[in-house]
């Protein structure tokens, strides 16, 4: 299906309330839009659309790196590779215990996450390649202007609208479809998360603050059809 650009949403809006810029200015529904789509964002912390991967060289005997310091858009980790291997993730408070006092250097065999900086245990010994996959940030697409699409897939995009209907019915004091509208969002929503189906991945396993197993089934993030 078409997607929606932010200005055919607010038409969109518009139109159904008949009411025109006056009477609900570009910045009203825009904040209704933003409500939506963060709704929608912050259901699932795995989202699939989202998922990314950056490369970026470290520094000799620096351990730490900031979110920030790989990508601006950078907003979780999931795996670390150098060359042609995996880094096996393991408990930050367990590296520090291990490492603790420790000027070992070297190249990295297992990698932790803490307060939105990448670790990397040894410490690198020289400059290498790291890449990172995990998940980006959501774009702020409101901001970006009318032309521009919501930053989710297209499926998504008539919920936008009826959550906005839904927050202008009810600040129209139309209580009544206002929550019929906020319904059929929640509903529909349902119903794209249901075609999802999870799939299993090896990921390594962490308990109790030490590795059990190096390999198990865990479930893994959502796959949805338009993954495919």
């Amino acid at each position: 299906m078409a997607g929606y650009i932010l200005q055919q949403i607010r038409d969109q809006v518009r139109n159904t309330v008949e009411l025109d810029s006056t009477d609900i200015p570009d910045s009203v529904i825009d904040l209704f839009v933003q409500e939506g789509f963060d709704r929608i964002v912050s259901d699932q912390p795995r989202w699939s659309f989202y998922e990314t991967n950056f490369s970026f060289t470290t520094v000799t005997g620096q351990r730490a790196y900031t979110f920030a310091s790989i990508s601006s858009t950078l907003g979780d980790i999931d795996g670390v590779e150098h060359s042609s291997w995996l880094l096996l993730p393991i408990s930050h408070q367990l590296a520090q215990g291990q490492y603790a006092g420790s000027n070992v250097t070297g190249t990295p065999t297992n990698f932790s996450v803490w307060n939105n900086s990448l670790y990397l245990w040894p410490t690198p010994s020289a400059a290498i390649t790291i890449s990172v996959y995990g998940y980006r940030n959501p774009t702020d697409w409101i901001a970006a202007g009318s032309g521009t699409q919501p930053d989710l897939p297209t499926v998504f995009h008539p919920l936008l609208v009826l959550w906005a209907l839904s927050r202008v019915y009810m600040q129209q004091d139309d209580a009544q479809m206002g929550q019929l509208l906020r319904n059929m969002f929640n509903e529909q929503f349902r119903v794209i998360k249901s075609t999802a189906t999870r799939l299993l991945i090896a990921e390594p396993s962490i308990v109790g603050g030490t590795r059990g197993s190096v390999f198990s089934m865990l479930p893994a993030r959502l796959r949805y059809p338009f993954d495919f």
